[in-house]
């Protein structure tokens, strides 16, 4: 699996020019994602996968981070893309919901544009809101 980063080593690293994949479906990222991130038009997790190595190709060496809602399907990615051959595979520790409390709790700047996509009864939540 890749590694974790929190908020601050997450904003760091795209501030170096880290390449950013929304491990979500097409219609989460609709509602929100992360300043240029690389959103593919997949409908489910299986399909993304693939599809996101395909997009990557080339970049096996690059600086890659991945984000998810809550970071489980960012665990299953990671691994994914570690066996495919990439070397700098990092993940968002606890997804978007995570970083969402680390940005207001340490005061760092929030690089997540738009609304967070959740699966129960609140269906989006705004990103600047505590959860």
């Amino acid at each position: 699996m890749g590694n974790h980063l929190n908020a601050k080593q997450w904003n760091e690293a795209i501030d170096k020019g880290a390449t950013v994949v929304d491990m979500r479906n097409h219609y989460e990222s609709e509602i929100g994602h992360f300043r240029s991130a690389i959103l593919p038009e997949a409908e489910t997790f299986r399909e993304e996968l693939p599809m996101v190595e395909e997009i990557l190709k080339g970049k096996e060496d690059e600086n890659i981070l991945l984000y998810c809602t809550g970071g489980i399907r960012c665990e299953k990615a990671s691994a994914y893309l570690k066996h495919k051959g990439f070397h700098s595979v990092n993940q968002l520790y606890g997804g978007i919901i995570n970083y969402v409390h680390e940005v207001k709790k340490d005061e760092l700047e929030n690089k997540f544009i738009g609304k967070n996509f959740v699966f129960d009864d609140r269906l989006v939540s705004e990103s600047q809101m505590t959860l």
